[in-house]
């Protein structure tokens, strides 16, 4: 049901030529200011290469039937660990994530999903890869969630590290993920249980050293009316690519590195009477 993993090049370009652009642009609109600068400075070059030398975005697709779940398995490179992960489908509100996840060494990143529709959906799996980390480790913290309740957790590193990114995932299917983001010294995940039991919820923070030019973005929150679908994307600065990527919102349906240097969610609010917001929070770096 797997296709072969195929590495995710788009990105390198797009953020060359990001790059590219700020240094003095291409085209008739460069060419209405007079002759563009086509060279990029020491400093930018070698950011640029060391960010995409750094990170691999590994992928695949499966195909996922009505009102099945599945769980995907990525896998880094042997000399990579896994920094964060996703999944994004051809399902506009239909397919619910439910946990989104390292394994416990890194070497994988895991993504579980629901099909609420009635029809089949394609999803693809995406895990975030680095090279050159040092201190690699999890920190997990767990909590209870009881029925008709949404819960926010978060995990923090060791003094020291860095958050490179992180994920979560519960105890059952019948939860839906409404955050895995990047807060400013934290890990969050918030889930709702809409099922008849509690849950446990576990937020998993993915620490270590390692990335130079290290930031949190995020971009402004927008607010979804009820029984709406909506989407976010951002990018990282120049010179940096997602290190850790994610966002929140009232049901997230898709959250994915769209190229190496951006991050994109897609949310349905549920609701009938409430609004709801939602934004991409993400680390980036090289």
């Amino acid at each position: 049901m797997r296709n072969d993993t195929r590495i995710l090049l788009s990105g390198v370009l797009t953020l060359l030529f990001t790059m590219l652009c700020m240094s003095g642009g291409t085209g008739a609109a460069a060419a209405s200011r007079g002759p563009a600068k086509t060279t990029l400075s020491e400093s930018q070059r070698t950011a640029a290469s060391s960010a995409v030398a750094r990170q691999q975005v590994v992928t695949s697709t499966v195909v996922l039937g009505p009102g099945s779940i599945t769980e995907i398995t990525e896998q880094c490179p042997p000399t990579m660990r896994a920094t964060s992960g996703g999944e994004s489908n051809n399902s506009v509100g239909g397919i619910t994530l439910v946990g989104t996840f390292p394994n416990a060494i890194g070497s994988e990143w895991l993504v579980m999903v629901r099909n609420d529709s009635a029809i089949s959906a394609q999803i693809q799996a995406y895990a975030v890869c680095f090279a050159g980390l040092s201190n690699y480790n999890l920190v997990s913290y767990e909590t209870s969630v009881n029925p008709g309740e949404g819960k926010f957790a978060q995990s923090f590193c060791p003094s020291g590290q860095q958050v490179l990114g992180g994920g979560g995932v519960s105890s059952s299917w019948t939860v839906n993920v409404e955050e895995s983001a990047a807060e400013y010294s934290s890990w969050a995940f918030t889930i709702y249980n809409y099922g008849p039991t509690a849950v446990t919820s576990t937020v998993e923070a993915v620490c270590g050293s390692g990335i130079v030019n290290y930031q949190r973005v995020n971009n402004p929150e927008k607010i979804l009316e009820p029984g709406q679908s909506g989407m976010q994307s951002l990018d990282c600065p120049a010179g940096t690519v997602v290190v850790g990527g994610g966002g929140f919102g009232p049901r997230i349906t898709d959250s994915f590195p769209v190229t190496n240097q951006t991050w994109r969610i897609n949310v349905k609010n549920d609701d009938t009477q409430y609004q709801g917001g939602f934004a991409v929070q993400m680390y980036c770096g090289a």
